[in-house]
């Protein structure tokens, strides 16, 4: 027989909410594994002591901020409501059935106002690290990086709006007349009535051709005379610049320059040398057989945080705020690996 059900929202029942989050719950094995006491030793000097009114327990705004980051909540407003409703949220920031959530100005108001670098996050960050080493998961033997892109969090509706009062039209117009103008002062004629050659790519010494002396501090070139240093830009890179009355008697100019100085630069960061030592390290045997683990170890890491954790996106402005969303999610992503791995069965005996 078909019967109609009838509404129970409204029936009271004795529950706990301990017994309704499962045991096998990401949350109840991160609760498990990280201990997060430090968090409100590290920030209490941003803390009034004895004035004012009572303030968002840090550990339990943080742990928030980790829910968002573990289980992809971008939106602060959105997190908020999602604490309201998911029992194993509410379990995770010791917060019962009844209590109320705080609000989602809270957390931005805190995070404008009272963590306003990203030492806390930086401090939050090393903590877990150092939790994850007294666990034996980090011995510090090899050491993996890598970098990935983030999207901006900016309004690509704003432009100058004085690059932009001349329309195409005009500017190709002016463009036409600057021509114009300079064929006639030069004597030039129009680009149309002598047809374009084909550019022929000449070949050029190789940078490689170039050996640094680092005794010296400059650069020698395939025909043994010295490149010394210049200046450095601003962009970090030591530029190295030859003689140019060497170079216009050099056999090898119009394969090594077009510059109409006959000189040759050549460019090298300030980081250079760390770079050549971590690739004399990366080049050994050794090096090599540790290098093909770097797809199974950083790469699948950043993957997983790009996908999972928010890194994909800047959630906020300013390279503090994001800096700190990098800290975060990197810590809850720690987190979640302390705790995948401690919860795995021991091994059996031989």
């Amino acid at each position: 027989m078909l019967k109609k059900p009838v509404p129970q929202q409204t029936t009271l029942e004795m529950v706990s909410i301990e017994g309704l989050v499962p045991k096998d719950h990401l949350l109840r094995r991160i609760e498990a594994a990280v201990d997060f006491s430090f968090i409100r030793d590290r920030v209490a000097g941003l803390y009034c002591a004895d004035n004012g009114r009572p303030a968002l327990d840090p550990v339990l705004m943080f742990k928030a901020l980790f829910i968002g980051y573990l289980f992809g909540v971008r939106s602060e407003r959105r997190l908020v409501r999602e604490i309201e409703v998911n029992v194993a949220y509410r379990w995770f920031l010791g917060l019962k059935l009844t209590d109320p959530v705080f609000d989602a100005s809270t957390l931005s108001q805190n995070r404008r106002r009272r963590y306003r670098d990203a030492s806390v996050a930086q401090d939050i960050f090393d903590a877990i690290v150092e939790q994850a080493i007294r666990h034996g998961l980090v011995d510090g033997t090899a050491l993996y990086t890598d970098s990935t892109h983030l999207k901006a969090n900016a309004n690509k509706n704003r432009f100058d709006m004085a690059r932009v009062a001349k329309s195409r039209a005009d500017y190709w117009d002016a463009l036409d007349a600057a021509i114009d103008e300079d064929r006639l002062a030069h004597g030039k004629k129009p680009l149309k009535d002598k047809p374009r050659e084909p550019a022929v790519k000449e070949t050029k010494v190789s940078r490689k051709a170039f050996a640094y002396d680092k005794d010296l501090d400059a650069y020698r070139c395939p025909h043994g005379e010295l490149l010394p240093y210049a200046t450095t830009d601003r962009a970090a890179y030591r530029h190295y610049k030859s003689d140019p009355a060497v170079c216009r008697a050099c056999p090898l100019i119009a394969s090594c320059t077009a510059n109409a100085k006959a000189e040759r630069t050549i460019t090298r960061h300030v980081w250079a040398e760390a770079r050549e030592k971590a690739d004399s390290h990366r080049l050994t045997a050794w090096g090599k057989a540790v290098y093909k683990r770097r797809k199974e170890t950083v790469e699948r890491s950043f993957a997983d945080a790009k996908q999972l954790f928010g890194p994909r996106y800047a959630r906020f402005r300013g390279l503090i705020k994001v800096s700190c969303q990098c800290l975060l999610a990197a810590a809850a992503q720690n987190m979640k690996k302390i705790a995948l791995a401690l919860a795995k069965p021991a091994p059996m005996p031989a």
